[in-house]
């Protein structure tokens, strides 16, 4: 299971595999439940990992839309420079909300319905 914590009223979740198509699936299994069942009104993905692929890309993007729908706010921490410019490079820094940072993270993720957000 993915360790994950509360901090700052938000679900921390660290990621500290590189996702690919050999681990995908069980990332999500144990991933998306977290998200559906997060009783905070925000997720942050701590991801560890050195490097991003686009099946990384692509679950992280799903996991952001699933947030969303639940009304969660969503942000991820990429630790690693190469994380950061593949994202860059991708055009999904914006969407994911990626920060270099935990502190970030969790700066870029502010709460549902505070000032500025959709919907507020």
């Amino acid at each position: 299971m993915l360790p994950h914590y509360a901090l700052a009223d938000h679900r921390v979740v660290k990621v500290y595999e590189v996702i690919d198509i050999a681990n995908c699936t069980r990332i999500e299994s144990e991933l998306f439940p977290l998200i559906r069942g997060c009783p905070s009104p925000g997720i942050v993905i701590d991801l560890r990992a050195p490097l991003l692929t686009s099946t990384g890309i692509d679950l992280l993007m799903t996991g952001r839309d699933l947030a969303v729908e639940r009304e969660l706010s969503w942000s991820v921490a990429a630790h690693h420079p190469a994380t950061r410019r593949v994202a860059r490079l991708t055009g999904t820094t914006t969407e994911l909300s990626l920060s270099a940072d935990l502190a970030g993270a969790l700066r870029a993720a502010p709460w549902p319905g505070a000032p500025g957000e959709r919907g507020a």
